[in-house]
């Protein structure tokens, strides 16, 4: 094999000056490149004794606490059997104080990842290895222009009500799993966990792998960061030291959940003990900012759709006459609707799993949603990725274009007088469906790029790079 010289010194700046030095390093590899760096190593260093982690009868020399120095030389699948190896392998660094890693913490957190975005991206194991340890790291890094991250708190809870899923909680969960897979240590805490034997959601587990607790556990220290959604606005008051930011995921919930008047006294009471206020919408900012909270202290932290919508497979052929409609937002609008079109299929999203909902979705050309719209809400974003054409009203986030980027001519009041033109659109939409939904490819292409947003925002709201240790600018103008 050809012999890359500039690809393989960068491996060796980690490495002991001193070529006489005796140690064992263990070389993670699946190919044949990755031999050739250990033959190099062997040659450079005739004292090293160097091994191969994808040998099963090397796990235990591992284990026992014999390895130096470890090179991930290409990127392992976390397989389950694999993170059990590989976390026996962290314990035993551990011991020799190079890496802080213990079993339970990988296996918690990176089934789903690869060991190679573990160890790159989690600031805590870059921290582990003095100067002649862990080879590649920085030095990659810096090349890839990748940052370094920190964490500016010791511990992160993000309070969410047990058992629960609908998209304040998924949002949630999502949160606690990108804060911990970028570098930091972030827990869900549930509350009424009482009324439930099992506290999370199946189909959220894979967030948070173990990374739970609750309400009357977390830990009130100043080190420590609490995240309160809006409809736990209670809990802002319930402790004393730990940092609060409080998240706008709805901002109808406030009004629903807390009886007094005067909401602008009461935001400047919340906002005297909260340390910044995120938002998941422009309509929240602009609520937020209309009632006296100052703008340098609100951060967008919005949301984005699972993997089932953003790798959707839309074929228009199978496409049906159908118009879907959510029965728990403007019922009795959306009732008046349905009486006046008579000629029209509607089918409600009522009783379905969530993979019932997305085959309706992907079957259905329309979408009305005429409900109060308190947040950026999930459906019609899963609408428009699942092809439909999507037709709104104008209540909450829904006159906020930023919130929905939907054709003005696509929003209605929901007024009685406008309903023969809410039923003509449905209609034309329906008639002329692939001329029509060409319109919403625009926000097609936001939504699959709110993931990659959404990571940024947490990046600048709870972390500090090494490359920039500046102010984080996303503040809400």
């Amino acid at each position: 094999m050809e012999l890359n010289t500039k690809k393989y010194a960068k491996y060796f700046i980690y490495l002991p000056k001193d070529k006489s030095e005796v140690f064992n390093i263990f070389i993670i590899e699946k190919s044949d490149e990755g031999r050739v760096l250990g033959e190099l190593i062997e040659g450079i260093f005739p004292k090293a004794e160097v091994y191969w982690m994808n040998m099963p009868e090397e796990y235990d020399k591992a284990y026992n606490g014999l390895a130096d120095y470890m090179i991930f030389f290409d990127t392992i699948c976390c397989e389950k059997d694999v993170l059990s190896i590989m976390g026996q392998w962290f314990c035993a660094l551990n011991e020799k104080g190079k890496c802080i890693f213990n079993y339970e913490n990988i296996s918690e957190k990176y089934h789903y990842g690869h060991i190679e975005t573990m160890l790159y991206t989690h600031s805590m194991a870059l921290d582990s290895f003095d100067d002649n340890g862990l080879f590649i790291v920085k030095k990659m890094l810096v090349e890839e222009g990748r940052d370094l991250l920190t964490c500016r708190y010791s511990r992160i809870y993000v309070l969410c009500p047990a058992y629960h899923k609908t998209g304040g909680p998924e949002v949630a969960h999502q949160l606690v799993y990108w804060i911990n897979n970028l570098g930091g240590d972030a827990y869900i805490a549930y509350g009424n966990t009482e009324r439930y034997k099992i506290w999370t959601n199946k189909e959220l587990y894979k967030y948070v792998r173990g990374h739970v607790t609750r309400y009357e556990d977390i830990s009130d220290i100043e080190e420590n960061l609490v995240i309160v959604p809006e409809s736990a606005i209670d809990y802002v008051f319930m402790t004393k030291k730990v940092r609060i930011f409080l998240w706008w995921l709805s901002v109808d919930n406030l009004h629903t959940n807390v009886d007094v008047s005067d909401k602008r006294e009461l935001l400047g009471c919340i906002d005297q003990r909260v340390d910044k206020h995120l938002v998941q919408s422009a309509y929240a900012a602009d609520f937020l900012k209309k009632n006296g909270i100052d703008r340098v202290r609100i951060s967008r932290l919005a949301d984005y759709l699972n993997d089932t919508y953003l790798n959707n497979d839309i074929k228009k052929e199978k496409k049906e006459n159908i118009v879907v409609f959510n029965p728990k937002k403007g019922v009795d609008f959306t009732k008046k609707i349905i009486l006046n079109a008579q000629n029209i299929k509607f089918v409600p999203l009522s009783n379905m799993t969530t993979e019932e909902v997305h085959h309706l979705l992907m079957k259905a050309k329309v979408y009305i949603d005429f409900g109060n719209h308190p947040g950026k809400d999930r459906i019609p974003r899963e609408a428009v990725m699942s092809g439909c054409v999507v037709i709104t009203g104008k209540r909450g986030s829904a006159a906020f274009y930023e919130d929905v980027p939907i054709p003005e001519e696509f929003k209605f009041e929901d007024d009685e007088k406008m309903l023969d033109s809410i039923i003509g659109k449905i209609n034309e939409s329906l008639e002329r469906y692939e001329k029509t939904v060409i319109k919403y490819r625009d926000y097609q292409k936001r939504i699959s790029g709110e993931k990659a947003e959404f990571i940024e925002d947490v990046k600048c709201i709870f972390f500090d790079s090494e490359a920039e240790l500046n102010e984080h600018s996303n503040s809400v103008e």
